[in-house]
């Protein structure tokens, strides 16, 4: 062996270093792979240790979470004085926090349980709405940007000046109706009519241009829902519950009342003079805008599948890009306000948060959705009693201790124009943009108007000029806030971070004025604002009541003073025009319920409105008779005195009265 490797010195050191690199590779691969195993060791621990720093990370968010809705929710119910309560946070396929505060039925001593009471969601369902229509313009049923009356087959959308509405304006309530609240519900579920039947009746006339103007809507959104029926061939609340509720595992959610467990609804409270009196819930007419019901816990499964870009579990409800387009900007008043909407969604930043969201609310019920998609995060929260306030209270406090974001809720802004500030002839006086403005979702059409005066709805804001040149307003606080023109029709405020823009007409007179919400107001004269109509009003009728106490006085006496014919007409005229108004007060404050008051008669309106409404009519004629009696006497060359002045005042104030009827829609049967 040894002479071999000798002889053939060349082969053995080839042997041999073959031999020496295989030992070699062998060192290296072992080395190779102890480093591998402490490396492996070491990430292990190091994840191990991570894992563990997560879950106790988790384990503090979590502990801190509880700890904070739990005190605020019960701080602030015993300051507002709510029955119930039910909270709900979610993250991921995970809810976090869920919890029921009070009672669902006090009545009954029912608790709140997240897990089993039944809420309505009121206006929350028309995100639900919104997502129905998007998985059917996913399968290709409809077309987002197609008129609707395509897909309309028993009555029409009447167009406006040529124009048609999409379901992306119904989606984004720029279609432009009407508003109407009287006779929108019905107490029992025999006397509901059938959505289609209900909008044939009562869709409300389009009075603004489409895709133009935000002016929420109720009639829009149910609108929406029956367009998903007809164009599937399905009724829409059997289309939910098979492409929504069944894969979302929400077993108890539907759009029907008389499907709900009774036993197991919240109970509805209004609270008058602080008395909590029971509203329970009704059936509304456009269902697919309000009358969602779900438990807390299953609503839950709908806000994870929106978080998780469409998917809940393992189940695809929506596209990842269809979510995106719902919870992204879709209509918006102008590029630098804040707020906008998308499909559904109202959008907004609250200390550098990003919140995707809906609140509902109707006598008896307040609820709120928020996602926070940048956070990972969704709340719910519902009380059985409108209680805005509280509602703001406890899901701002809970954002901003959660996050520990600024307490001010407002984000830094140095006063004065900035860099991009277009000023360019903008320091003009701003006087043109002063005035009142109303906002634009109202009944324009029905008795319900008279909600205005009432504060109730076509809130009104006023603008005014400083000695500056500021245009002023007063904030939600009441404070003034001084706006200066940044951009032409564009506004900023000196006080904070805080738009408004407005819209002119051809000839540049202002029509609206946009907050830096999504809200659109509507310039209105000061004649017909609600504070100058209020106290037109109360000078007719002291007038009124004046004139026919003169009326009084001359039935008390003889001779010349004693009333003429034509006296009596103005007693008369004046006397139906004071009981028509008192009938009203009657029939509004003890014939309809304090509740229904609160939704703008959505029962409707009593029988006897319409023997009341025939007294401005007679009133009406026994005026026109005086005029022709005034008329004749004159003719006949009689002589009134001082009298003239006196008929001369009253044919005045029956205009101007007869004008306020009018304008608020209290002359004919409009209800």
């Amino acid at each position: 062996m040894a002479t071999a490797i000798i002889r053939n010195p060349g082969e053995g050191l080839v042997k041999g270093g073959q031999m020496h690199h295989a030992l070699g590779d062998k060192r290296v691969i072992i080395l190779m792979i102890c480093i591998l195993v402490n490396l492996v060791g070491r990430l292990t621990v190091a994840y191990a240790q991570d894992a563990n720093s997560v879950s106790e990370t988790s384990k503090y968010q979590t502990e801190k979470m509880v700890s904070l809705w739990d005190s605020l929710v019960t701080v602030k119910m015993e300051a507002h004085g709510v029955p119930g309560v039910a909270v709900v946070a979610v993250s991921g396929d995970a809810i976090l926090y869920s919890k029921g505060f009070g009672y669902a039925n006090t009545e009954a001593g029912l608790p709140v349980q997240p897990d089993q009471t039944i809420f309505r969601l009121a206006s929350i369902s028309k995100v639900v709405t919104a997502t129905a229509v998007m998985i059917a313009a996913g399968e290709g049923a409809v077309i987002l940007r197609e008129d609707v009356n395509s897909y309309l087959n028993e009555f029409r959308v009447p167009d406006r000046n040529g124009s048609v509405i999409n379901l992306r304006h119904l989606l984004t309530h720029t279609a432009g109706f009407d508003d109407k609240y009287i006779g929108k519900s019905v107490p029992t579920h025999k006397s509901t009519p059938s959505l289609e039947s209900y909008l044939q009746e009562d869709l409300p006339d389009r009075v603004m241009p489409p895709g133009e103007i935000f002016s929420y809507s109720n009639q829009g959104i149910a609108l929406a829902g029956y367009v998903v029926g007809e164009a599937t061939g399905q009724d829409f609340a059997a289309y939910c519950a098979q492409h929504l509720f069944t894969p979302l595992q929400m077993p108890a959610a539907t759009f029907r009342l008389e499907e709900v467990n009774h036993d197991r609804l919240a109970m509805g409270y209004v609270d008058q003079n602080g008395t909590k009196i029971p509203f329970p819930v009704d059936h509304l007419k456009d269902y697919p805008a309000g009358q969602l019901l779900a438990t807390p816990n299953e609503f839950a499964h709908f806000m994870m599948m929106h978080l998780n870009r469409g998917k809940f579990k393992d189940n695809r409800i929506l596209e990842d890009s269809v979510v995106a387009s719902m919870q992204s900007v879709q209509f918006k008043h102008h590029p630098r306000l804040h707020s906008a909407v998308g499909y559904a969604f109202m959008l907004w930043e609250h200390n550098g948060i990003r919140i995707v969201g809906h609140d509902g609310g109707y006598p008896g019920i307040q609820t709120r959705m928020w996602l926070m998609p940048d956070k990972g995060m969704g709340i719910f929260i519902a009380v059985n009693q409108l209680a805005g306030d509280f509602m703001n209270e406890i899901s701002y406090g809970f954002i901003d201790r959660f996050f520990q974001t600024k307490e001010n809720g407002t984000a830094d802004q140095p006063a004065g124009r900035q860099a991009n500030d277009d000023i360019t002839g903008l320091d003009e006086p701003v006087d043109r943009f002063t005035g009142t403005y109303r906002m634009t979702r109202y009944p324009r059409a029905t008795m319900d108007k008279m909600g205005v005066l009432m504060g109730q709805v076509g809130h009104e804001l006023t603008l005014w000029q400083d000695r500056e040149n500021h245009l002023m307003m007063f904030d939600h606080t009441g404070n003034e806030r001084r706006l200066v023109q940044v951009e032409p029709l564009l506004f900023r405020s000196l006080d904070d971070d805080y738009y408004m823009s407005f819209r002119e007409n051809n000839s540049g007179s202002i029509t609206h004025l946009f907050t830096d919400g999504v809200s659109a107001f509507e310039k209105t004269s000061w004649v017909y604002t609600a504070g100058v109509q209020r106290y037109v009003w109360g000078i007719c009728l002291l007038a009124l009541f004046g004139y026919f106490i003169i009326y009084l006085l001359q039935n008390l006496r003889s001779g010349k003073s004693a009333p003429t014919t034509v006296d009596h007409w103005v007693g008369w005229g004046s006397g139906l025009l004071l009981l028509h108004f008192l009938q009203v007060g009657l029939v509004v404050n003890l014939l309809i319920p304090h509740s229904q008051l609160m939704g703008g008669f959505p029962y409707g309106l009593p029988d006897v409105m319409y023997f009341v409404q025939l007294f401005p009519w007679l009133a009406a004629g026994f005026s026109l008779v005086f005029i022709y009696q005034i008329v004749k006497r004159w003719r006949e060359g009689g002589n009134f005195g001082w009298w003239a002045g006196y008929y001369g005042l009253f044919v005045v104030t029956l205009v101007i009265y007869f004008n306020v009827l009018h304008y608020w829609n209290l002359l004919g049967f409009r209800f």
